[in-house]
C-alpha cells in the first residue's frame, strides 16, 4: 500500500508513473495487477489530496 499527500496534479504524475518507477523498485513483476483507491480525502483549504493507494498483484 502507497499512501501520496499532495496537490491534484502531483497526484496524477505519481499515480501514472508508480508502475514504472515504484513496484520495479521491489522487485514486483505485473501481469494482472490493478490499484484500488482505499481512502481519498480533499483539503478544499489547502486543495491537497491525502490517498491510499492499494496494488493487487495477481498470480503469476
Amino acid at each position: 500500500m502507497f499512501e501520496f499527500n499532495g496537490r491534484l496534479n502531483e497526484y496524477l504524475v505519481f499515480f501514472d508513473s508508480i508502475y514504472d518507477a515504484y513496484l520495479p523498485l521491489l522487485g514486483v513483476r505485473i501481469r494482472n495487477g490493478f490499484l484500488i483507491e482505499l481512502h481519498k480525502e480533499k483539503s478544499f483549504q489547502y486543495a491537497e489530496l491525502n490517498v491510499k493507494v492499494l496494488i493487487y498483484i495477481g498470480k503469476s
